[in-house]
């Protein structure tokens, strides 16, 4: 009885890990999509460079 319980206990760890994991991706690849394209018009505007995202960028954009 005593076993099983360890055994569950590292299952939900690991599920609470997972849950964490995704949801941090999650995070990541919203901030990501946010903040890529004031980036690349930034980096446009700094150095010059054209580059195929600075272009989509620079059609797609605000302004």
């Amino acid at each position: 009885m005593c076993r099983n319980r360890r055994v569950s206990d590292a299952t939900d760890s690991q599920l609470w890990a997972l849950y964490l994991t995704r949801f941090a991706e999650g995070v990541g690849f919203a901030t990501l999509i946010t903040l890529l394209p004031t980036y690349v018009s930034g980096a446009f505007a700094v150095t010059g460079a054209v580059t195929l995202l600075g272009l989509l960028a620079r059609k797609h954009g605000p302004g």
